[in-house]
């Protein structure tokens, strides 16, 4: 399985997936720090699932979703791991599954 974390803090990339891997050690991460990274990888690897930050410098985590929605497709699961709940709603307009709140904890991610 092939995921992507998409989050402008390089701690809380490395946090999401030490815990990802707590869960699972056979999944490979792939990691971005903005939208134009994470279209780019997007672009160029068939991903499994993708955990996305809302705020990010050159957009928002919804600009992804709605990328991988009608670019790649509405099957893939999207959890949103970010600091901001009010943008729950929100999420649920694209393909999300999930929506985590930091600080992540362990039965977020195994329930994600």
């Amino acid at each position: 399985m092939k995921l992507i974390i998409i989050d402008d803090e390089r701690i809380a990339r490395s946090e999401l997936k030490f815990l990802i891997k707590e869960v699972n050690t056979k999944i490979e991460c792939f990691e971005a720090d903005s939208v134009e990274s994470a279209i780019s990888i997007l672009k160029n690897i068939e991903l499994d699932g993708a955990f996305i930050d809302m705020q990010l410098p050159d957009g928002m985590g919804l600009d992804i979703g709605r990328y991988i929605d009608e670019n790649i497709s509405p099957r893939i699961p999207i959890v949103f791991a970010t600091a901001f709940d009010q943008y729950a709603l929100d999420a649920f307009s694209v393909s999300a599954i999930d929506y985590i709140v930091k600080p992540f904890r362990k039965e977020d991610i195994y329930r994600a």
